[in-house]
């Protein structure tokens, strides 16, 4: 009887701590900056005049409330300078439709606009200021018709390019060029995982930066959720010496709250099934309700930060597939909820990084030869 108790209680408490993990991971997904907020808006905010200061990296908490309630906020702008306002739920609050309007210091001149850009129904809108000076954020409900209890607005500057980190293939010979803005060179996209279908070829304007046509998971807008689908190379041969790296010049950015957060969507490649990591590592393990990738080592987030890999080159390691013809798939999935732009790719590049070895037969007896 006693076992029987502690078993009943042991199996009590793994249900409650995993009732608690997936509770928090909710809530995270949620209220990404619940634990940032350091300012909170002073009514009445209506208009510039009253228009509350807000600064680089600090959350600010605020209400649409009553119905029909407008907050403006302040910003001091310095030419060539880079950020993105982006609204998202406060903590306790379902549900909310946010609008941004960014206004120059006139009040008039309307110079920027996003209705649902950002998470769900709210906002996101990136700029980079050609004039520097003060600028005006104008926060509205869609309608005008309801309240949002609490929402967050935060102001964060584009984070700069990661550096080129020693992921680079350093090729001596190139098999194959796969550049994307001559052509889409016979990749095709294949279902992954029971998933809607993203990949398409041709140009973008949605991403900043895309070197020509690309391959890219919805190429003027977010990905789609339950997304789940593969971009298939043409089949190749792999020769150690002569084709066995593969470079990918791409851009990532998908659903990831923090570093150590879960990725709730991803991409990763593969070869017959077996998923081949980039020198750098991936960002981690997908979330089990990812399509396609779910439970897997994918590269994903960074979220509202901006792109984890900016039109940067990642290098893949194919020798353990010498002597065989494969074809690589760069696959592709998400979640039930909450999109960003996806995964881009600018050319696919295979060739060898070894340097060339000499025809000399380098036996034991000819290398003391040397030293004669």
């Amino acid at each position: 009887m006693k076992k029987t108790m502690t078993v009943l209680l042991a199996l009590t408490l793994i249900f409650t701590l995993c009732g608690l993990t997936a509770a928090k991971e909710e809530s995270e997904k949620a209220h990404p900056f619940k634990d940032q907020i350091r300012a909170t808006e002073s009514e009445p905010n209506d208009d510039c005049a009253t228009a509350d200061a807000l600064t680089v990296g600090d959350p600010m908490a605020a209400s649409i409330a009553p119905v029909g309630d407008n907050d403006w906020f302040e910003f001091q702008a310095y030419a060539g300078q880079c950020v993105s306002f982006q609204t998202a739920p406060g903590v306790g609050q379902t549900g909310g439709d946010t609008r941004l309007y960014l206004w120059e210091s006139d009040c008039v001149t309307q110079a920027g606009f996003d209705d649902d850009g950002g998470d769900g129904l709210y906002s996101l809108l990136g700029v980079t200021f050609a004039v520097g000076g003060t600028y005006y954020i104008q926060i509205d409900e869609y309608n005008n018709d309801a309240e949002i209890g609490a929402y967050v607005l935060t102001v964060d500057a584009c984070p700069p390019p990661p550096e080129d980190d020693g992921s680079i293939c350093d090729f001596r010979d190139v098999c194959f060029d796969w550049d994307f803005a001559l052509g889409d060179h016979g990749f095709l996209p294949a279902e992954c995982g029971g998933g809607a279908p993203v990949w398409e070829y041709g140009n973008t304007t949605f991403v900043p930066g895309a070197p020509g046509t690309v391959w890219g998971t919805i190429l003027e807008g977010d990905y789609v959720v339950l997304a789940g689908d593969a971009l298939v190379s043409p089949p190749f041969d792999v020769v150690v010496g002569q084709c066995d790296y593969m470079e990918v010049r791409h851009y990532v950015h998908t659903e990831r709250y923090s570093e150590t957060s879960t990725l709730w969507d991803g991409c990763n490649v593969s070869v017959g099934g077996v998923v081949i990591p980039p020198l750098e590592g991936y960002s981690g393990t997908a979330s089990t309700s990812a399509l396609c990738v779910g439970g897997q080592e994918v590269l994903g987030g960074r979220s509202a930060e901006g792109p984890l890999r900016n039109w940067n080159r990642s290098c893949f390691d194919l020798t353990a597939f010498d002597g065989q013809t494969v074809q690589l798939n760069f696959n592709f999935g998400s979640d039930g909820s909450v999109v960003y732009p996806g995964w881009y790719l600018a050319y696919v590049k295979v060739g060898t990084t070894e340097e060339p070895i000499a025809n000399e037969d380098l036996t034991w007896g000819s290398l003391k030869a040397l030293y004669r």
